[in-house]
């Protein structure tokens, strides 16, 4: 962990990127797009002769920046990953994954008058084998997620498969019963438990069912699928459902969702949370209750997609907090990945795709909504008068910004702001 918990908490905007393995963040980028044109030129003729020799590279300008107290180490590596020879793979935020090539050195800089901070400049070339069909972010997204389900079930029946003795083979069991016990009082103790608990206790029940049919180690795909699902029906309460496509009756009223998508995230991750301190005593175990805890946190990131966000902050925070907890379980498989890379390795790598789509997907989000910016109005001004200034001369859009003022600064008294600053969306 680098000087801060978290680097978005003082470096807001930071938007995570990796180049040959190297995590590191990407405030700024620009790419070049257009054609290689050759326009040549003839005595006499004022129309030049023209020669077109196909799509230009597209060359990509990056600023890197990491902050951290291993920051050394880590300019050390990015200098590796530049002086290695051949393609590499750079994690864009915006872009995607692609391959690579820099022709021109990097520069890494370091500053006295910023010590755990480091930050670069590199010209990277793309390597275009095929030219890569144009997917929808959220189709990107969710694709991720469920390559993260499919992933995290995987890895349990791998980490379950070989095992023999039946005292490890029975504390695996009993670790997803206690998980599964957690789910549910966690999601009982929520105050829209009427709407959850008959979906939320079948995927329980699903659990239980598993652990009695993988007495004998001959099921683990079945204790698996019912682990790493057990989210689910959290995220699908708080989605909305896709439209059907036969036209309802007429008068046919569509369900009231039992949560919000937010709402649902919130879970989620209060679950994962909670099962963070579930204490396990060998690798089956623990490979059980880490897959669980992938799935909440995909399941959320699937529910993610659904919220209505009101501002850039708003979107920002959601998406630094959901890859904060996927970059924890990110390292936690890792881990796994250096005993066991056959059951480790696929987990991790898609965790790692799921936080590219991620970033992708909200980061379109964000640069389509409006920004919530912090005033300091003059002593005793009214709102309505600041609502003027910011809105214009639209009635409508007057009244709006006055009314939004008024609630998210909590108002009392609208004619006479006494709060030393105010929130205003724009």
């Amino acid at each position: 962990m680098g000087l801060f918990d978290d680097a978005f908490d003082h470096l807001p905007g930071l938007l995570p990127a990796m180049f040959r393995g190297v995590p590191f963040f990407m405030p700024d980028s620009d790419h070049e797009a257009g054609r290689r044109l050759l326009l040549t030129y003839f005595p006499g003729i004022d129309a030049p002769g023209l020669d077109d020799f196909g799509r230009a590279p597209g060359v990509i300008h990056v600023t890197g920046v990491y902050v951290g107290e291993d920051y050394v180490v880590r300019a050390l590596a990015l200098q590796a990953a530049f002086e290695a020879p051949g393609i590499a793979t750079l994690l864009h935020p915006w872009l995607g994954e692609m391959s690579v090539v820099a022709e021109q050195p990097a520069v890494i800089r370091f500053s006295d008058r910023a010590l755990g901070l480091i930050t670069f400049d590199a010209t990277l070339t793309p390597v275009r084998t095929s030219l890569a069909p144009v997917v929808s972010t959220l189709a990107g997204l969710l694709g991720a997620v469920d390559g993260v389900i499919t992933a995290a079930a995987s890895f349990v029946s791998l980490a379950l498969a070989g095992v023999s003795a039946v005292a490890v083979l029975s504390h695996a069991h009993d670790t997803a019963t206690a998980c599964a016990a957690l789910v549910d009082d966690t999601v009982s103790a929520a105050p829209e438990v009427s709407g959850l608990s008959p979906t939320v206790a079948s995927a329980i029940e699903a659990v239980a069912d598993a652990v009695a049919a993988d007495g004998g180690g001959a099921a683990p795909a079945q204790l698996a699928a019912a682990v790493v699902a057990i989210g689910a029906p959290i995220a699908a309460a708080g989605v909305t459902a896709a439209p059907s496509a036969i036209s309802p009756a007429a008068g046919y009223v569509a369900p009231a969702k039992p949560i919000s998508a937010r709402r649902a995230v919130t879970l989620l991750r209060a679950v994962a949370g909670e099962l963070a301190d579930v204490e396990t005593l060998n690798t089956p175990a623990a490979s059980v209750a880490l897959a669980m805890r992938v799935g909440l946190v995909a399941e959320a990131v699937r529910a993610a997609a659904d919220i209505d966000y009101e501002s850039r902050q708003d979107a920002t925070t959601v998406r630094a907090a959901l890859d904060d907890e996927l970059a924890g379980l990110a390292g936690e498989t890792a881990t796994f990945a250096y005993d066991d890379p056959a059951a480790g390795a696929g987990l991790w790598r898609a965790v790692g795709d799921l936080r590219a789509a991620l970033a992708r997907d909200l980061n379109e989000i964000i640069g389509r909504l409006p920004s919530v910016i912090t005033v300091r109005p003059p002593a005793g001004i009214s709102a309505w008068l600041i609502a003027q200034h910011f809105a214009g001369d639209d009635p409508r859009a007057v009244v709006a910004m006055f009314e939004d003022i008024v609630t998210r600064n909590r108002l009392r008294h609208p004619g006479v702001i006494t709060t030393e600053t105010i929130e205003i969306l724009l």
